[in-house]
């Protein structure tokens, strides 16, 4: 099994439609096809030469936040996303940026344990930033009090990364 990180390529792009298409909480294909046009950097973690993982980065100066990491529903668990954030972290750095940062669902507790594992730390927490919708069994509940669903809201905690800790 050969693993390589590298820069996003032209030809990244029908399979990383693909896994976004996929995902709960998807981004819109013109979300998707906006931030690969939009020169900010892309990574792409690629398994025996085939895309199964990606992350979006926004840098200004010295500063780089993740705005999305994704590794393949049918390779997830298999260390990989950490693999393409070490990998990714370590070519910001190279390009002078000292800090990542990122956002993350309170309820992604998966991501979360990366992060932590990482070394990134919690800087904050933003009240209700996530629309909950698509969670029955939350959705369910609340409805039960007589909330709507569109009432529903998640906080996102807020990480740092010091890339002086890597």
């Amino acid at each position: 099994m050969n693993v390589s990180v590298g820069a996003y390529c032209g030809d990244d792009r029908p399979c990383i439609e693909r896994i976004e298409a996929r995902r709960a909480y998807a981004w819109p294909a013109s979300q998707v096809s906006a931030q690969l046009q939009s020169g900010d950097e892309c990574f792409v973690l690629r398994l025996d030469g085939c895309c199964v993982a990606y992350a979006f980065f926004q840098t200004v100066l010295d500063q780089s936040d993740l705005l999305l990491i994704v590794v393949d529903s049918d390779h997830r668990r298999h260390g990989l996303g950490n693999t393409l954030l070490t990998e990714a972290i370590k070519a910001l750095a190279t390009r002078g940026v000292v800090s990542v940062f990122l956002e993350v669902r309170e309820s992604n507790t998966p991501a979360i344990a990366l992060y932590d594992a990482m070394g990134f730390e919690v800087t904050g927490r933003r009240k209700g930033y996530y629309p909950m919708h698509g969670r029955e069994s939350v959705t369910e509940s609340y409805a039960a009090k007589g909330l709507a669903a569109k009432e529903l809201r998640e906080d996102a905690l807020m990480m740092r990364y010091s890339i002086a800790s890597l």
